[in-house]
């Protein structure tokens, strides 16, 4: 007779959060972009932790600490090579380059890009090709909201700041 780890009700099953993807490699990847546009999103960064901006020097405790901030972009989309849903985040410079290089009488959903720097890590430039073809909007799922995932993951960090300077 097999033991039960668990009684009463039982436990919920996790909603997989999407992951936020910074592409650091020379090696190219693949997205199928599945946002319409770029969503743009102020952060402060302190140590190794990203923190939102609200842009309000009163009311944001980053501008308020005189943390750096800067603008960041994320998309939806999905990771060809890892075969998994991800949230794109690109610098204002890849995001600029992208809106660039893209079809400029249409918007992002569908396309198929690859992504990469010519070095590794934060010093290289950032390089995108925008791939023959588009999917059809119809066959790529609905596009989200970044903001909830990076609201959690703040959240997060937060809850872990205040427990380190406990």
């Amino acid at each position: 007779m097999e033991s039960q780890v668990f009684s009463g009700h039982e436990k919920p099953t996790k909603v997989p959060r999407p992951d936020v993807h910074r592409v650091t490699t020379t090696n190219r990847q693949h997205f199928r972009l599945i946002s319409k546009t770029i969503f743009g999103q102020y952060i402060h960064w302190y140590g190794n932790r990203s923190h939102e901006c609200s842009r309000d020097t009163k009311a944001c405790r980053g501008c308020e600490l005189h943390w750096p901030s800067k603008w960041l972009g994320y998309l939806d989309a999905w990771f060809v090579e890892q075969n998994c849903r991800v949230f794109l985040e690109l610098t204002l410079t890849a995001s600029d380059l992208l809106v660039e290089v893209a079809p400029h009488d249409e918007h992002l959903r569908g396309l198929i890009v690859a992504i990469y720097k010519s070095k590794g890590g934060a010093k290289g430039r950032y390089h995108i090709e925008v791939k023959e073809g588009r999917t059809p909007s119809s066959k790529v799922p609905e596009e989200r909201d970044p903001l909830p995932t990076l609201k959690f993951l703040w959240n997060c960090r937060n809850a872990h700041v205040k427990n380190e300077a406990s």
